[in-house]
């Protein structure tokens, strides 16, 4: 082996290795962290993540007009350095590892106008009431009538131990720039704009600071985002007090902490939970795409668990039983075909059959509510992927859709709706700042939810929607296509937001398992301007044409009816490409009943 290795070097077909010398690489590193750009987006990041979680008409201070002392331990020389850039008249205590002060350092925090005390803790026991470091941030709010500020240095839990401080101020970092975006919150030469990162709860285990707290700069607290779940647990508990409760949900059924809200309900003494009840792929979302799904026990709760997509989809009278409310808590991708909408549907239908109150916890709708698109359903094509005339991209969250199944098809059901708190319709998923947790196998991403309104219409041709991989109805390919054809033609469309690459890929499972495939990877470049369902026949019609003699619609029914068109909700978008007609052609055909959708949909909005 080095032989072989040395005659290629010698005969210059690798080339020799010359190791960067280790100072020229620190010299590069300390040029790069050094450099003024990179302190810019060090302070900026700073300024931006500074959290005021607490401020009792205290903040900001004015400038020279209060005698001002900081007291603290670890890196209190440089929350002092920082807070003196600003003022004069400002006193350091440093402490040692006792927190004791001296007599004549207590004389100088009582004659104080403020005091600004940085505390820093790493564990459970460091930010402890008894701890010394507490203590000593608790005595100096009971001895002196100055104003006292508290700056937690590296962790926001640290007002646990002193809730009753006059202004608290978290930041997240020990770097100058950290120290510095402080002391300009301290002094209002910035707006804090940053959000608590976690649920703060007090001594009794209830909710000091919530999720997403924060404070303005008016020293008003800011409204923040919550899910339906969240405000029912902190504000509705009421509707289900002495009720025993169903739970249809599945794994998205978290809050923003990502506390399964199973687990949640369970072991909440307000709510009596009393069975639980999954959809397709089930309440833990392990079984794939239309798997029977089976009624079992589970094994965390031990409470029963009733399968929606076994022997039946709806709810019966036994499953029912000893039920007075059922909640509904699952995330919704925004589309027709997905079917967890029709699951609460059917279950909305028989909770009215059974007098049954139904209460909707409201989630975001990941393609944001603004845009819908696509061709309204034909009753005639109704099915589990398409039970009621909407669109493909509905543009409506689960709360929105179950007023309108409610009232346009008659369900029936004693509806409620717990809705989100500061969600607009334009918002995207990011926005929300919620984590996105799969609601289904193939649906790993929120990359996935983008394409699937127009990608999912693969699964009714012999091509695969990249079923099987990881990135499924982002990829799609089939052995008989020739990946860089397909994907140039693609991109000479110019259809927006969108780009086409060249791919290759084989699938573990469905269609072509264990066979390589050759197509394309989707990549949204930009969301706003972005038509999945455009996009998406753009897509099967330039398969359709580029390759008539292997590309195939899945076979007809005894009725005529592809999964096709089940998929699209109707017969005629099939018929359009044999016949050769342009998408834009089945855009301009179905716009009617899509602006009347979307008129119907008006009344039934709940954001603006």
């Amino acid at each position: 082996m080095k032989r072989i290795l040395k005659l290629k070097l010698d005969k210059g077909i690798i080339k020799k290795e010359e190791p960067t010398p280790v100072q020229e690489k620190i010299q590069a590193a300390e040029e790069t962290v050094g450099a003024k750009s990179h302190k810019q987006i060090e302070q900026q990041a700073a300024d931006r993540s500074i959290t005021l979680i607490k401020n009792e008409e205290v903040l900001p201070l004015e400038k020279e007009k209060e005698e001002i002392v900081v007291i603290g331990r670890s890196f209190q020389k440089e929350l002092f350095e920082s807070v003196s850039q600003h003022q004069s008249n400002v006193t350091s205590i440093s402490l040692d590892s006792d927190y004791d002060l001296s007599e004549e350092e207590w004389d100088k925090v009582k004659k104080a106008d403020v005091i600004i005390v940085g505390t820093y803790t790493y564990n459970v026991s460091t930010r402890a009431k008894d701890s010394n470091q507490m203590q000593m941030v608790r005595e100096v709010m009971n001895n002196t009538e100055g104003h006292v500020i508290g700056v937690g240095i590296r962790n926001p839990y640290d007002i646990m131990a002193y809730p009753e401080i006059d202004a608290f101020v978290a930041q997240y970092g020990f770097r100058k720039a950290s120290f510095d975006a402080t002391a300009k919150v301290i002094f209002g030469e910035t707006s804090p704009s940053g959000a608590l990162p976690v649920t703060i709860l007090d001594d009794s285990g209830e909710v000091l600071y919530p999720y997403g707290h924060r404070v303005n700069a008016d020293k008003e607290e800011e409204e923040f985002f919550q899910l339906g779940v969240e405000k029912f647990l902190e504000e509705h508990k009421d509707l289900v007090k002495g009720k025993k409760v169903g739970l249809i949900t599945n794994p998205t059924g978290v809050d923003q902490q990502l506390r399964s809200v199973v687990d949640t309900l369970h072991e909440d003494e307000g709510v009596q939970l009393t069975a639980l009840y999954g959809p397709e792929h089930g309440v833990r979302g392990s079984a794939q795409a239309g798997d029977y799904v089976e009624s079992y026990t589970d094994e965390k709760t031990g409470l029963p668990v009733y399968s929606l997509y076994g022997e039946t989809r709806k709810p019966t009278k036994e499953m029912l039983e000893n039920i007075d409310t059922l909640l509904f808590d699952i995330q919704d991708v925004g589309t027709r075909f997905y079917t967890y909408i029709y699951t609460m549907a059917l279950a909305m239908e028989a909770a009215g059959e059974n007098d049954i109150e139904f209460v909707v916890l409201d989630r975001p709708n990941p393609l944001s509510g603004d845009k819908v698109e696509g061709p309204v359903l034909n009753p005639a094509y109704s099915s589990f992927v398409g039970k009621y005339p909407i669109p493909l991209r509905h543009g409506m969250t689960v709360g929105e859709l179950a007023q309108l199944f409610n009232e346009e098809y008659k369900l029936g059901a004693d509806l409620k709706v717990i809705q989100m708190d500061q969600y607009d319709r334009g918002m995207s998923y990011k926005d929300t700042g919620l984590e996105f947790v799969m609601p289904s196998p193939n649906m790993p991403t929120l990359d996935t939810a983008m394409v699937y309104p127009g990608a999912a219409l693969i699964e009714g041709t012999n091509v695969s929607e990249g079923r099987g991989t990881t990135r499924p109805f982002e990829l799609i390919g089939a052995p008989f296509i020739e990946s860089t054809a397909i994907a140039a033609t693609l991109n000479e469309q110019q259809l927006p937001g969108v780009r086409f690459r060249a791919s290759s890929f084989t699938p573990s499972f469905s269609k072509y398992e264990g066979e390589l495939v050759h197509g394309v990877q989707i990549h949204v470049t930009n969301p706003n301007t972005y038509q999945p369902v455009k996009t998406g026949l753009h897509v099967v019609k330039i398969i359709h044409d580029q390759y008539p003699e292997q590309f195939a619609f899945r076979a007809e029914d005894s009725q005529g009816v592809s999964f096709f068109d089940k998929l699209i909700g109707n017969g005629w978008v099939r018929q359009a490409i044999e016949d050769g007609k342009s998408v834009d052609y089945m855009v301009e055909k179905w716009k009617k009943e899509l602006d009347e959708f979307k008129e119907l949909r008006e009344e039934y909005l709940l954001y603006e």
